[in-house]
């Protein structure tokens, strides 16, 4: 299951600050030191992760990024060097990794414990949903939106006048994550991964009080709709429910009732055959000349444009 938010598909696409606080060094490295021959793909991912910052104060990453774009013949007489630090530096994390993991004691088993009792006996979506529902009221009471009240006076109220002129501003109907989205979607199809693709609704009160644009917002639908169904994956759409309270936590995560939908076509998901063929899709140069931004120097068949 992969979740899609309109969010994330802002006319610059994702910033620095997003960027580097999931940025994982070890995949990085992982992706850099591969010896496949470099296709398009290939080549705008390694021009696309030199975007960011954290790759670029990366020494080693960023001449391995760079040197996967040149020919052999092209390739810097350090390049053998880099590689061998590049290697170093990989088993490196690796080893951090597996001692990070040995010291994670924090578990969630009781908070889980504490929520599954509160389910009933067998599985009935409706009975969940009105559960769902019951939850919902109370933690929005009192407050706008139909949001958490926590949520609202911790982090709303208190910037109110800042969040709508930024939300006016927004645009989803063009964006740099809308080639990434078609990259994600190969990377799936070239590891035979059975991928459901959800996309989360706004809430359309917020929507109508900060006076976000709404025809940008369909144009976002399309778009990622368009490109996830192009690839053949199979797709759960929730944008009916962004005018219906309860479904959304905030302003632009899901809770509650959406969860019980979700399970729900999860549920279906799982029982289904996989498929043994999924369609070509779009190039990330359709994709790119379709919904990118044209107003950034993005990389297009292993070319900058």
């Amino acid at each position: 299951m992969f979740i899609l938010s309109p969010q994330w598909f802002k006319q610059d696409g994702v910033g620095n600050g997003g960027f580097g606080a999931n940025f994982s060094p070890l995949q990085a490295y992982y992706f850099a030191l591969q010896t496949e021959k470099p296709t398009p793909e290939i080549k705008y991912a390694a021009k696309r992760l030199l975007e960011f910052q954290v790759v670029k104060d990366d020494v080693i990453l960023s001449h391995l990024l760079k040197n996967k774009l040149l020919p052999p013949n092209k390739k810097p007489a350090n390049a053998k060097f880099f590689r061998k630090l590049g290697e170093l530096k990989y088993k490196l994390l690796m080893r951090k990794d597996e001692l990070t993991a040995k010291h994670i004691r924090k578990s969630k088993q009781e908070q889980i414990d504490k929520g599954i009792a509160k389910l009933p006996e067998t599985l009935d979506f409706k009975t969940l949903d009105k559960l769902a529902l019951q939850t919902a009221e109370k933690q929005t009471a009192d407050v706008p939106f139909h949001i958490k009240r926590k949520v609202y006076r911790s982090k709303l109220k208190p910037n109110m006048k800042k969040l709508v002129k930024q939300a006016q501003k927004l645009r989803y109907d063009r964006s740099p994550e809308y080639v990434d989205l078609q990259l994600l979607l190969d990377t799936f199809k070239k590891q035979g991964a059975d991928v459901l693709v959800i996309n989360q609704p706004l809430n359309g009160e917020w929507i109508d009080y900060s006076g976000m644009d709404k025809p940008m917002i369909e144009s976002y639908y399309r778009n990622s709709e368009r490109i996830v169904k192009e690839n053949g994956f199979r797709y759960l759409s929730l944008q009916s429910k962004q005018d219906k309270p309860y479904y959304m936590e905030d302003t632009s995560h899901v809770n509650w009732r959406s969860w019980v939908i979700v399970d729900k076509r999860l549920q279906a998901f799982l029982a289904a055959p996989k498929p043994n063929h999924y369609p070509k899709g779009l190039s990330i140069s359709e994709v790119q000349k379709e919904y990118g931004n044209h107003n950034l120097p993005h990389i297009i068949e292993g070319k900058t444009k």
